[in-house]
């Protein structure tokens, strides 16, 4: 499992350096509208904290994982289990 978490923060790491690249309010393959890319990356990165990742190191990811979740038609992972999903808008619900 830990050569698996190295790889993981590895793969990370390359993630929030390309979001650094394209800007405070760019995607993974472009900087003015998400792609493919994002969508694909995006439920990955979202529930990486259940295999012990902490995502507050990558500067770049948790904002990008926000922007996602702010998109017209976002839909969670698995609907009406905010405990599953680790979402931005609904971990922020959890504490209410």
């Amino acid at each position: 499992m830990v050569r698996f978490k190295v790889e993981a923060e590895h793969a990370l790491r390359l993630l929030d350096e390309q979001l650094a690249r394209q800007g405070s309010s760019g995607w993974v393959a472009t900087q003015t509208h998400p792609s493919i890319a994002d969508v694909a990356l995006y439920p990955y990165t979202r529930l990486a904290s259940m295999g012990g990742i902490d995502l507050e190191t990558f500067q770049n990811v948790l904002p990008w994982l926000a922007r996602i979740e702010r998109l017209p038609g976002y839909q969670p992972l698995f609907p009406g289990r905010a405990d599953l999903n680790f979402a931005t808008v609904e971990m922020a619900d959890k504490t209410k």
